[in-house]
């Protein structure tokens, strides 16, 4: 596949750092906003819910790089994930609510911990498993983000570990 000379930086820089996730956050960020770095192919949206463009998985399956493209509004389930997950804005705004799994009356729910913006050039890390989250586009526009997996995507079809859908219980109240 033909890929920009800054698409190829980008992916020998994420080759060079896979083993951690900070230094993956560097190299990500470094990239962010460049016009050049990715094709047509990978800022294709869809009507029905943000989609997963996957940019690159390398030949050992070690990380995969994937451009979720975003309309306005839409949002992910509340997951988690089965992998480490490096995420920088490229376009646009992104909303992220972090949450904890608790019990509550008896029953389990979640637990609002966190509410965050992030605008073009930001960067977030979350870990495998521990990390319960939904992304939302939080802007007007569409918005881009280029998700940088530690495992291989085509062959796993999805970076989510769980779905929850359970009462969401704000601060107040756990």
């Amino acid at each position: 596949m033909n890929h920009s000379a800054a698409l190829d930086e980008l992916i020998d820089g994420i080759q060079a750092a896979v083993s951690e996730p900070a230094r993956v956050a560097a190299v990500l960020h470094r990239h962010l906003g460049d016009p050049t770095l990715l094709a047509p192919e990978h800022r294709v949206s869809s009507p029905d819910s943000y989609r997963t463009n996957v940019v690159h998985v390398a030949p050992d399956g070690s990380f995969s790089l994937v451009a979720l493209v975003w309309l306005p509004g839409q949002r992910t389930s509340i997951h988690s994930h089965r992998s480490w997950c490096v995420v920088g804005v490229h376009e646009g705004v992104e909303e992220e609510r972090t949450f904890s799994l608790v019990e509550h009356d008896g029953a389990s729910a979640l637990a609002l911990e966190d509410v965050r913006r992030y605008g073009p050039g930001a960067v977030t890390w979350l870990d495998a498993e521990e990390e319960i989250h939904d992304v939302t586009n939080g802007g007007s526009s569409t918005a881009i983000s280029l998700h940088v997996y530690g495992l291989d995507y085509r062959r796993d079809g999805s970076s989510i570990l769980a779905a929850f859908d359970l009462p969401i219980l704000e601060p107040a109240l756990v």
